[in-house]
């Protein structure tokens, strides 16, 4: 049934003079990610993108999988679009005299797509909404929403509860007309790369690599960096960062990772510092290591993942002393965010 997936964005079409580089972006993402899916065209509507059938190899939940990992996409909805206008009625649409017949044929589809959709549910409430963003369309959406429903009513035990649904059937009439009830959440954000370029200083634990994470939802393309420092960690250690730079990858682009040998300067501090101030200096001496890949790399900040008070070494005194030892902006995603919430998001 299902022949066509909406993508829906969210701040992308708020943008003021640049909004065609941020829309251009995501769209080159979006057919990028969708190399490998076959039989399908893609539509630009007002508000919308849109992944439509073309052939018998559409495969409606693989391009759904991919979608959901692509930043600047906010949700996305399996859809049925309906096609089967007679090419007599396309032709002579703005005829009056075929206006009653092209609502009629649009009233008569959409009752049967939607009871498709809410003839699967038992003793639910639902709402059904219609928005007629293509004007030219000859029938309101009041006089459809209300078509639909009474067929719903009539064919079903389903009850109207236009407050608190608990399934609601949605009706959008643009060029074309589409019918969709799921809208599943995607990434949001900005497309990835669209802000620029900054350096994620990964630690292996789960902090950093959710830094990364909400940092590359907000349009910044990552180089990770991790300082290894063996024999004081195993090699068990950068493998790990690897497979997060793996994850990071199946919602951004592969993610280049430089791993650094640190452990001459690690043995270093444990000699000359105390050791109640080894951690801000080690910390000191990795974003200056982190500051000249950033300027190598053409970076224009660094990604820490810090929570304001989490450890001493994340108070606002150590993070004052830390970021001194750099001159770029030092980017704290996480600073007011609890381990809670931090670890949630993680998972």
């Amino acid at each position: 049934m299902i022949n066509s997936v909406l993508i829906i964005f969210g701040e992308i079409y708020i943008r003021g003079k640049n909004r065609k580089m941020f829309f251009d972006g995501l769209i080159k993402i979006i057919l990028d990610r969708l190399a490998e899916a076959r039989d399908f065209v893609f539509v630009k509507e007002q508000g919308r993108f849109v992944i439509e059938k073309a052939g018998e190899g559409f495969d409606a939940d693989f391009i759904i999988e991919k979608l959901t990992a692509i930043s600047g996409v906010n949700r996305i909805s399996p859809a049925v679009k309906l096609q089967d206008f007679s090419q007599d009625l396309i032709k002579d649409f703005n005829q009056d005299n075929n206006q009653d017949l092209i609502k009629d044929f649009i009233i008569k589809e959409v009752k049967k797509i939607s009871l498709l959709f809410l003839g699967k549910y038992k003793n639910k409430t639902f709402k059904i909404i219609t928005k007629r963003a293509n004007k030219n369309w000859p029938v309101r959406s009041r006089d459809l929403t209300v078509a639909a429903a009474d067929f719903i009513l009539d064919n079903t035990d389903l009850k109207v509860d236009v407050l608190q649904p608990q399934v609601t059937l949605k009706i959008e009439l643009r060029k074309s007309i589409y019918i969709y009830e799921e809208e599943i959440k995607g990434v949001g954000g900005l497309p990835y790369g669209v802000s620029g370029k900054a350096v994620l200083a990964l630690s292996g634990g789960i902090d950093s690599p959710v830094a990364g994470y909400l940092m590359a939802a907000r349009g910044v393309e990552l180089e990770a960096v991790y300082f290894h420092s063996p024999p004081f960690v195993s090699e068990a250690a950068a493998a790990k960062v690897r497979d997060i730079c793996a994850v990071l990858a199946r919602f951004f682009k592969p993610v280049k990772l430089r791993i650094i040998n640190f452990t001459e300067t690690q043995l270093y501090i444990n000699q000359k510092v105390d050791k109640n101030k080894t951690t801000i200096f080690l910390k000191r001496g990795m974003l200056a290591a982190a500051e000249k890949i950033a300027a190598a790399s053409g970076a224009k900040a660094i990604i820490v993942g810090d929570s304001v008070g989490q450890v001493a070494s994340q108070t606002l005194n150590a993070i004052f002393v830390i970021d001194s030892a750099a001159s770029v902006p030092i980017l704290r995603p996480l600073a007011a965010m609890n381990k809670d919430d931090i670890i949630s998001l993680s998972k």
